[in-house]
């Protein structure tokens, strides 16, 4: 059995991530080798997952035309000018509302008060109305005993 006390320091090395892309290079061609320790079998697929990973990542020679076709679309963006009107419009728009609250509050409360003095006036002119000659039941009451002192 071959002593594998190397790989294990880079091992080391990589879990508390102070390997260098060398000592990386050399764990990848370590575990794609057939030979390899029991202990240390867990650890193969994750390095050559990392291969086959780097291999597949590279961009094609086509790539920089791909993109310049995306990027070289010929639809001219015609920029929108906003004048002041247009930009004072949502103010003006938020004033305009609440206006017509404010119109409209006063509208109810003249109402309110219109109603409540028509009331007022209403009794007045009840009381007005009302047919006061007769004497009420408290004046009976004095006039009687007035009548009866003076007997």
């Amino acid at each position: 059995m071959m002593d594998y006390k190397y790989i294990e320091q880079l091992l080391e090395r990589y879990w508390q991530g102070e390997s260098t892309l060398e000592e990386e290079k050399i764990l990848q061609s370590f575990f794609t080798q057939e030979n390899i320790p029991s202990n240390m079998q867990c650890y193969k697929d994750l390095f050559i997952y990392e291969r086959s990973s780097i291999e597949t990542e590279t961009l094609g020679s086509d790539f920089d035309d791909r993109m310049m076709e995306l990027v070289d679309d010929n639809t001219t963006v015609k920029a929108i000018r906003i004048n002041f009107t247009q930009r004072l419009r949502p103010l003006l728009k938020a004033v305009a509302c609440v206006c017509i609250l404010i119109a409209a509050g006063a509208v109810i409360e003249h109402s309110i008060r219109y109603n409540e003095l028509k009331t007022e006036s209403n009794v007045a002119e009840i009381k007005d109305t009302i047919n006061i000659s007769q004497p009420s039941v408290a004046d009976a009451c004095l006039v009687d005993t007035s009548k009866t002192l003076l007997k």
